[in-house]
């Protein structure tokens, strides 16, 4: 292809100067210089043709090649399949504690059997812990409230009948209190001493 760009190239250059000269030519040496130029620039077309047509060539090879490498990809992606597929064969085939797929499937389903029991009596025992913790907790703030109480009861004893948490009582206290079975409150007063 580029040797026969080299001699149209170098052509177009010699129809250039050639035409250049043609200026001070006269009469018969000017029509056969025409006549060379014409030559010239026909050689140049046939030789533009054939790189055409060697461009078109190409890209024809080009999609060629581009639908084989399609194809070959397809191939190499099913030869993967098919060694992938061998090879767990040959490994099921030579594995000794395989007894074949309903024999495993069976297995199988027992395992998830002996895991569901042990899941539940993993989630009954957690229940239980919880509802210990829960119990103990409880028990605690029973023990808590009855030592409040005895302490509540020592300091009535000690100091009298009021508690540490009541205000020290008056000779008349006056208070109020609004029932909510009544529509309108009514007032009690009562004295404390």
């Amino acid at each position: 292809m580029s040797k026969d760009i080299v001699p149209a190239l170098e052509a177009i250059q010699a129809t250039i100067d050639s035409t250049k000269k043609q200026q001070g030519l006269t009469g018969a040496a000017r029509v056969k210089a025409l006549e060379k130029e014409l030559e010239q620039l026909d050689a140049i077309n046939e030789s533009i043709e054939s790189l055409i047509d060697s461009m078109q060539l190409t890209s024809g090879n080009l999609e060629t090649i581009l639908t084989t490498s399609t194809s070959t990809n397809a191939l190499l992606d099913l030869w993967i399949k098919i060694l992938s597929q061998t090879s767990y064969t040959a490994n099921l085939l030579s594995d000794k504690n395989w007894k074949g797929l309903t024999r495993n499937e069976e297995e199988y389903q027992q395992q998830l059997k002996r895991f569901e029991v042990l899941n539940k009596r993993y989630n009954a025992e957690k229940l239980k812990r919880e509802q210990e913790q829960e119990a103990e907790r409880e028990k605690r703030l029973q023990s808590e409230q009855r030592k409040k109480e005895r302490e509540e009861t020592l300091r009535r004893r000690v100091y009298g009948s009021r508690s540490s948490t009541t205000r020290p009582a008056t000779s008349t206290a006056t208070v109020t209190s609004t029932t909510t079975t009544s529509k309108t409150p009514t007032r009690r007063t009562t004295t404390r001493r």
